[in-house]
């Protein structure tokens, strides 16, 4: 093998490996917009009771906006969303933390 079939076979080894992460991005935004809630959307986290040990958490109700939607390779959504100020709007520099682990339950509050 000399320098340019060399050249050759990189470049379409490149363009193969283009294609399927062009593809990749294409199902992953189909998938995002299947997704029952949209950005900007407030919505309601239902965190199940959970026990450490001897520790007990009891089970919260937090509300938030969706500022951003992503999807892992697995297939897992995770919306990450703004805390809400006491009057219900969009605290846009607080994060609202949510463990995914525990399987909050997240549902769409209607204005």
């Amino acid at each position: 093998m000399n320098k340019e079939e060399f050249a050759k076979k990189m470049a379409e080894a490149q363009s193969r490996l283009d294609r399927a992460k062009s593809d990749m991005r294409k199902l992953k935004k189909e998938y995002i917009d299947s997704f029952p809630f949209k950005v900007g959307d407030k919505v309601r986290v239902d965190t199940p009771a959970d026990k450490f040990g001897l520790r007990v958490e009891e089970p919260k109700t937090e509300y938030g906006y969706i500022y951003c939607l992503s999807v892992s390779d697995e297939g897992m959504f995770t919306p990450d969303l703004h805390a809400c100020k006491k009057d219900g709007t969009e605290h846009k520099n607080k994060n609202l933390y949510v463990n995914y682990y525990k399987h909050p339950i997240i549902t769409k509050v209607e204005e």
